[in-house]
């Protein structure tokens, strides 16, 4: 399917207060977490979220 869709967004990324709090709700709504991390200068945190090709 490489180049079926062409160009588009690769990343978005949002500042949100209790990023936990957030995860959770989000699972809570069948959108699993693929991976969470802290930022490697140690001001931050991220959950990454994957896509399916049915959106």
């Amino acid at each position: 399917m490489e180049g079926t869709f062409g160009e588009g967004v690769h990343h978005i990324s949002f500042v949100v207060e209790n990023l936990n709090e957030k995860v959770r709700l989000l699972e809570e709504k069948g959108y699993p977490v693929i991976q969470t991390g802290n930022f490697f200068n140690g001001k931050g945190r991220y959950a990454l979220y994957g896509h399916s090709l049915n959106i």
